[in-house]
């Protein structure tokens, strides 16, 4: 570190919402959390970086260094190569961009460490985290359905303790960070206080999210459901204006119809006229998920020919920014709306294996011009981690293709979904999903070595990228085998808006080592201390 400013305390005094207890929990709303004021920079990451572009399903691999600002956003990228000569040019480059007479952090990644963009959960259920993994036996609807005999005990259950809530939101805020997803699209619960302390959680916990009060007046249990549509709306709109005064940009709500089923026509009208006041609010709900919930939109409307996309349209529900999750069961027809209105459709595909009554074809859904992101769809997908969604999608569409991997879903395209498209879908394409100048630094560290898989050292690398004088570590390789078969032991250290929110480190005077970055390093003036030892990450 040169200079007087310890990027070491980045994040330090931050609290992390996961170490909180229900004893620590509050019985009532406290005065707004107060994040720590220690950011990554002014800071400069070198080594191996996935870069990923605008355009669906651009992902490389290349040797670049990244300037942070003090205020979290990328300030300048120099492209180089390996050799240390010419990383160390790109570096001095790098801190030339930033603020001269601060101190200023180097990270130089090791060699089996890689920069990746954070990820974007566009669909998850805070309050289901309570009994994630549970239920897959079942059918989605029905007096022995999912929806009844786990989502909305679960859900409810909360309105009636707060300290309840607050181990739940913890621990799902917490275990996604962990896994590297740097923002998510939340779905709350009926009540407003509660969501509410989902809102506080994920900015104490420093995760950049979008908080949703779920909407919902029929079809419903009556001791959890909006006694009016009247109640709904106001409901709605208070927890737009509680979130947005109380965290500022890093936290925002969402309106959140639960979907069309349980929301009678006045609630949708009069949350469509909330969007139109608020027209870059993002919108969220459930659309034609699985066949019980199309016939049962038909039910509730008393109408064969109703149809979750038109009934959204006609209220002003359908429109950027807005993400409806799954579209299993979409008509070609309702796709080319829902692209000329901007609206995403986030594919779950672990959750639609148990619930939707068939799979969804996503590259079919891009080719019509419609965005699409990926969602864990937590509690109705089992695995909150981005890197099963990934997985999952690839395997989804191979077998609706039955083709070879050129025609379906790569790796690659997978990543773009959940980095890029999710950041589009949410009205934060120029905010986050890149590692580029102007972004945040919404960014993870990962141990992509094969030792750390627990796989043979250098297998696959040298045989995709072998020299005759021995193995040679390819990044796209490592990427790649992270991608498939890694997990949160590999995440090193995680940042949102330049805040490290998991990962520890400690740099001493005399430049230390950051166990944050566990076997990169650390300059201190011309010196620099390497650290290739496993130190614990969290």
């Amino acid at each position: 570190v040169e200079g007087g400013s310890d990027l070491a305390t980045l994040g330090s005094s931050a609290p992390h919402c996961q170490a909180m207890s229900v004893q620590q929990a509050p019985a009532s709303f406290p005065s707004a959390p107060v994040l720590s004021p220690t950011v990554a920079g002014p800071a400069v990451f070198a080594g191996a970086v996935v870069v990923v572009g605008e355009k669906f399903p651009a992902v490389e691999v290349e040797y670049r260094a990244l300037a942070v600002q003090a205020d979290g956003t990328i300030a300048k990228v120099v492209s180089c190569s390996k050799d240390a000569s010419s990383m160390d040019q790109a570096i001095d480059a790098c801190k030339a961009a930033l603020a001269s007479g601060t101190s200023v952090a180097v990270y130089r990644l090791s060699d089996t460490q890689l920069l990746l963009p954070g990820f974007v959960d566009a669909h998850i259920h805070a309050p289901q985290y309570a009994y994630v993994g549970l239920g897959t036996d079942r059918p989605l609807m029905g007096a022995e359905g999912w929806l009844e005999s786990h989502a909305f005990p679960a859900e409810r259950r909360l309105a009636s303790d707060l300290g309840r809530a607050w181990a739940v939101f913890g621990a799902c805020v917490g275990r996604t960070l962990s896994c590297g997803t740097t923002t998510a699209l939340y779905f709350g619960t009926q009540g407003g206080e509660v969501s509410g302390v989902l809102a506080d959680c994920c900015a104490q916990a420093g995760q950049r999210a979008f908080v949703g009060r779920v909407a919902m007046d029929r079809h419903c249990p009556e001791n959890y459901a909006d006694v009016s549509a009247d109640e709904g709306i106001k409901s709605s709109a208070s927890s737009l204006t509680f979130i947005a005064g109380r965290h500022g940009p890093l936290v925002q709500g969402a309106i959140t119809p639960r979907f069309v089923p349980t929301c009678s026509r006045e609630l949708l009208r009069g949350l469509g006229e909330l969007a139109a006041q608020h027209p870059k609010v993002v919108i969220q709900s459930h659309v034609s998920e699985s066949l019980d919930e199309v016939e049962f939109t038909k039910f509730a409307e008393s109408d064969d020919n109703a149809r979750d996309v038109a009934i959204f349209d006609r209220y002003g529900l359908l429109r950027a920014p807005s993400v409806l999750a799954h579209g299993v069961h979409l008509l070609p027809s309702e796709l080319e709306l829902m692209s000329t209105r901007g609206c995403a459709v986030a594919h779950c595909p672990l959750s639609n294996a148990f619930f939707a009554n068939g799979n969804l074809d996503i590259l079919d859904v891009l080719a019509k011009g419609c965005q699409v992101c990926l969602g864990t769809d937590v509690a109705g997908g089992y695995s909150p981690s981005m890197l099963n969604s990934m997985r999952q999608a690839v395997v989804v569409s191979r077998e609706l293709r039955q083709s070879s991997a050129t025609d379906s879903l790569s790796w690659r395209g997978a990543l773009w979904l959940a980095t890029v498209g999710g950041a589009q879908a949410l009205g934060l394409g120029s905010v986050c999903g890149r590692l580029e100048k102007g972004f945040a630094f919404d960014a993870l560290v990962v141990e992509a070595a094969p030792k750390g898989i627990g796989l043979p050292p250098y297998e696959a690398t040298e045989l995709v990228g072998g020299e005759e004088d021995g193995p040679v570590l390819v990044p796209d390789a490592l990427l790649e085998r992270y991608l498939n078969l890694g997990d949160d032991r590999n995440v090193v250290a995680v940042f949102v808006a330049g805040r490290r929110v998991v990962g520890t480190c400690s740099i001493g005077g005399n430049g230390g080592v950051c166990s944050g970055v566990a076997n990169g390093a650390v300059e201190n003036g011309a010196a620099a201390a390497r650290d290739h030892s496993r130190s614990p990450r969290r």
